[in-house]
């Protein structure tokens, strides 16, 4: 699995994500939730399901490209 993401992780955004999105401000920079499950769409195409916890609400599925593990550094 992408980035050794597994249930109960708590994760957020990566940098790189962001950027390649352009999103500099606002919530979504700060979100940490804690992945809860996972939906396999091929082998390189993973969703996380994430129960966020702080600065957004409710469920909601990210691709684990698009994460990281709350607390690791991103190398470029």
């Amino acid at each position: 699995m992408s980035r050794e993401i597994k249930i109960g992780d708590t994760v957020k955004y990566s940098a790189k994500f962001l950027k390649s999105a352009g999103i500099c401000t606002g919530d979504i920079c700060f979100a940490e939730g804690k992945v809860t499950g996972f939906t396999v769409l091929s082998k390189d195409s993973i969703l996380a399901e994430v129960e966020w916890l702080k600065c957004l609400s409710g469920t909601g599925k990210v691709n684990v490209k698009n994460l990281i593990k709350k607390g690791r550094l991103e190398a470029d």
